[in-house]
């Protein structure tokens, strides 16, 4: 019979629950367990392994519960604001603080973005918005065409950098209610996000742990 090695679990040795009866292995140089390579012991060694189609052990991981929450962690997908980038670019919109509030409603309008970065030189002061403009205009009426830019921006924008989830992101805009953030990479402007972009990502990412859930929840039971 020829002799096979097994990597057989201690706990299979000792007296738990799948035992494997010692009087069918012997002991190979180095005290490892040998046992025939189409006998009893090798098939329940292997059995072991595999279990009823699950994944074979994972090191540290005791029971069903323990096993589900390292495999659905292994799998899990996190998304980052660097995903919205990809898919909308690093072509950022900017306005001047000094042009005129008309201008930066035709520069939405050109570039079909929702918010300008407003920048002097590598000095980024604020964000103008269709809801800055909106709200502006409850306030001054008309004359809102001819104000600048710096009179209406929203400064002190909260931001985000490209490696961060998505789930802070929308904590952050919900902490600050805003409805864009400004992506900062090696304090250089890389991008601005809104609410609908972290939004649309973010059920993508909730679909796509689904998934990963029930092939976990497989996995484990």
């Amino acid at each position: 019979m020829v002799a096979r090695r097994f990597a057989v679990p201690p706990a299979s040795v000792d007296g738990a629950k799948n035992q494997l009866p010692l009087s069918l292995m012997r002991r190979g140089a180095g005290g490892t367990l040998l046992v025939g390579e189409n006998s009893p012991a090798a098939l329940a060694s292997s059995a072991l392994g595999r279990g009823s189609g699950h994944s074979p052990p994972v090191p540290g991981c005791t029971g069903p519960t323990h096993f589900f929450e390292h495999r659905l962690k292994e799998k899990r997908t996190v998304m980052s604001v660097q995903a919205i980038l990809y898919e909308k670019g690093e072509n950022v919109a900017t306005i001047l603080p000094s042009a005129s509030v008309r201008d930066a409603a035709a520069r939405l309008n050109e570039q079909n973005v929702a918010a300008l970065a407003v920048t002097k030189g590598d000095a980024i002061l604020g964000i103008l918005s269709e809801r800055e403009i909106a709200l502006a205009f409850s306030r001054h009426g008309e004359r809102l065409a001819t104000m600048k830019v710096s009179d209406v921006l929203r400064a002190n924008v909260a931001t985000v950098a490209p490696q961060d989830s998505l789930t802070r992101a929308m904590r952050l805009m919900m902490r600050n209610r805003a409805q864009h953030l400004l992506v900062m990479r090696d304090a250089k402007l890389a991008g601005v996000v809104s609410l609908g972009d972290v939004t649309k990502h973010r059920l993508e990412e909730l679909q796509l742990n689904q998934g990963t859930f029930r092939e976990a929840h497989s996995e484990a039971h």
